[in-house]
């Protein structure tokens, strides 16, 4: 969680990029008062958010975030936070990446390299675009 945070505050810094978030359930948007107010806060600026999970609520059209919902693995399981910055811009892009391998028990990894933060970018838009293919 410290990492997502910190990723999300990197984002916000920058105010510009794109930011892309897998929740499991988009619920947790509406739901989580302290996660809310951070997504209020990514979509006031010029970042394009992109959310992910179970589209089981509807997100409030004051919270201008991209929903990307379905009912795959990815979508259910997945655990992501990736800010890509603005090419022009000095922020730098950071990603973490999971998946719900047990109750409340995650196997993934983080990074800042760039190259790894465009792969896991281009995993997820894949997954999206083509949720019956395997991965």
């Amino acid at each position: 969680i410290a990492l997502s945070r910190a990723i999300e505050r990197r984002a916000l810094d920058a105010g510009r990029g794109t930011f892309r978030v897998g929740f499991q359930r988009l619920s947790r948007l509406v739901d989580e008062a302290g996660t809310r107010r951070v997504y209020e806060r990514l979509a006031e600026t010029d970042l394009a958010v992109h959310a992910y999970g179970v589209g089981d609520t509807e997100l409030p059209e004051s919270l201008r975030v991209t929903a990307h919902t379905g009912t795959t693995e990815f979508h259910r399981r997945g655990w992501f936070v990736v800010f890509e910055p603005l090419a022009a811009s000095d922020a730098e892009p950071a990603a973490l990446y999971a998946i719900e391998v047990g109750d409340n028990r995650w196997d993934g990894f983080w990074t800042y390299t760039p190259e790894r933060v465009a792969g896991i970018t281009e995993v997820i838009t894949d997954l999206v675009m083509h949720p019956s293919e395997p991965r």
